[in-house]
């Protein structure tokens, strides 16, 4: 278990370092000529990178041109800026934006938490709500509550939820004079008002990730369902009950497990498109906003987070097989 945990750990850190070389590359080299419509001229890369950092008025002074890109470390060569970027990595240090010339980890250090709070709270909900209902689909095979859910679950596959959100919010303020608070404060802070905020959010994020699990979890069950250790349960006299959720539940669980580290990034995508939508001083909503203003360093350093988020996650999933199952051992 201990030497799969340093290998694993160790494969994880590659695929982390590649991360921070592929993002680079592309911000550095090939970004400012695609986003610019500029033929790719390496000579011509600090003028096509100045349309983005320096304000309009400024772009006349080649003084001013050279201290921002100068502030942003992007007046040296590529090698030296990637190992000066990894240098400050390794010691914790993410930069400062280019735009508002505020730290990053000062940004992360309150909008983090919320980003969080939205997914872990969202895969909470949608596993709570579709994993037992995917379980009642299989054994409740081609009835009624069958068909009504796996319908339920193949639209809001169908129906992107930011769609949704606008049906939403559009309907119920013509409808019900009814709009989404959009005053966020930290539950700390205001326990009712954040949560006042937060429950849509999370609702809406949580249906790509449910719909999955719910057919899913199905498909899964249905397997299992089928195999003699669930006969031989039966034929011992168990209790129904007891055969669905302790014997045919829980071996379903592990691919539908392996699917929560595959959910992850849809639901990152989720948080960008709904801290966007409902105003959320999250992650999503602060690499939006690099992204329109081009600002390289917290572009880059809001990618890397995400790639970490994820990569430490599927690590999580991958040691919880042998909780889930004991008969699955590590070498």
């Amino acid at each position: 278990m201990t030497t799969y945990i340093i290998r694993r750990g160790l494969l994880t850190l590659v695929s982390i370092w590649m991360v921070t070389v592929i993002i680079f590359l592309l911000l550095h080299v090939i970004g400012p000529f695609f986003i610019s419509d500029r033929s790719f001229n390496p000579d011509d890369w600090t003028e096509s990178i100045s349309y983005f950092l320096v304000p309009e008025e400024q772009l006349a002074d080649p003084v001013m041109v050279k201290q921002t890109l100068a502030r942003a470390g992007l007046d040296k060569p590529i090698l030296e800026r990637y190992g000066f970027w990894l240098g400050q990595l390794l010691q914790g240090d993410l930069g400062s934006s280019v735009i508002s010339e505020r730290g990053i980890w000062d940004e992360l250090k309150w909008r983090l938490p919320v980003s969080i709070e939205l997914g872990v709270v969202a895969i909470i909900v949608a596993a709570f709500v579709a994993v037992p209902l995917g379980a009642l689909t299989a054994v409740k095979q081609d009835t009624a509550p069958d068909y009504i859910v796996r319908g339920y679950a193949i639209a809001l596959s169908a129906f992107p939820n930011f769609w949704i959100a606008t049906l939403i919010v559009e309907y119920a303020s013509k409808w019900w004079r009814w709009a989404p608070d959009i005053r966020f404060e930290h539950f700390w802070v205001d326990p009712l008002q954040h949560l006042s905020v937060m429950w849509l959010p999370v609702l809406l994020i949580a249906l790509a990730p449910g719909s999955v699990f719910v057919r899913y979890m199905r498909a899964t069950m249905l397997e299992v369902l089928r195999q003699d250790f669930i006969r031989t349960a039966r034929s011992k006299g168990l209790q129904e009950f007891s055969v669905i959720v302790k014997h045919a539940m829980r071996n379903a669980m592990i691919p539908v497990i392996t699917l929560l580290g595959l959910v992850v990034p849809i639901v990152i995508a989720g948080n960008v498109i709904f801290e966007r939508f409902f105003t959320l001083p999250g992650m999503g909503k602060y690499i939006v906003d690099a992204v329109g203003d081009f600002d390289i360093p917290v572009i880059q350093s809001m990618v890397l987070v995400f790639a970490l988020i994820i990569s430490f996650t599927n690590f999580l999933v991958d040691l919880s097989y042998a909780w889930i199952d004991p008969r699955i051992k590590y070498s």
